[in-house]
């Protein structure tokens, strides 16, 4: 398996992508090699302490050990991920939890526009509002009022659609490689029938 500083020499930094949407695994690769320095633990245990444990998310964990942890080694639940979900829109309606308002809001402020694609349109054939803006972490629809992520790794693909005013939303997760034609039907469909998050 290659080292966490294999995987940091093999990124490049694109100076003409600046302010324009680019997913980038390898940024957060460059994350985690920062925290880890500057603070002399490994990434997991960072992880466990600054985020899983203070949000509840107990059976939260990296299953599959990639020296990429920040970018791809988060393992989760569909309760444990709705928990992180509530977190954010708690901070986000000024009700205390571990999500500080100030983080919650950064979260959800567009820091770059996400063209549109086949796959944005693909997601609208469904009915789910797609990604206009991303913020820190978290895609952001519908003028900002959603947000949410979309995501696959070794063995499962995850969807969460939240709102940002109501309270509503939905997160579900398949044990499938690359599964979002199961996945974001059934997304739609949750979102559809109008489910409370909280």
């Amino acid at each position: 398996m290659p080292s966490l500083a294999d995987a940091r020499a093999e990124v490049e930094f694109d100076a003409a992508a600046a302010g324009r949407f680019r997913y980038s695994g390898g940024g957060y690769v460059f994350v985690q090699s920062l925290l880890e320095e500057a603070t002399g633990k490994p990434f997991f245990v960072l992880a466990e302490e600054r985020v899983l444990a203070p949000l509840g998310m107990c059976d939260s964990t990296d299953w599959h050990v990639y020296s990429e942890a920040a970018a791809a080694g988060l393992w989760t639940t569909p309760v444990d991920l709705a928990r992180f979900a509530l977190s954010v829109q708690r901070a986000l309606a000024d009700r205390r939890g571990p999500v500080p308002p100030r983080v919650a809001s950064l979260m959800v402020e567009p820091q770059a526009e996400i063209p549109a694609s086949e796959d944005t349109d693909a997601i609208r054939s469904l009915g789910i509002a797609p990604p206009e803006a991303m913020g820190l972490g978290l895609f952001l629809a519908d003028g900002g009022r959603r947000f949410g992520h979309l995501g696959g790794n070794h063995g499962f693909t995850a969807a969460l659609d939240l709102s940002a005013v109501d309270g509503t939303g939905a997160v579900v997760m398949s044990d499938l490689d690359n599964g979002f034609e199961v996945v974001l039907p059934v997304l739609a469909e949750a979102l559809a029938d109008g489910i409370p998050t909280t």
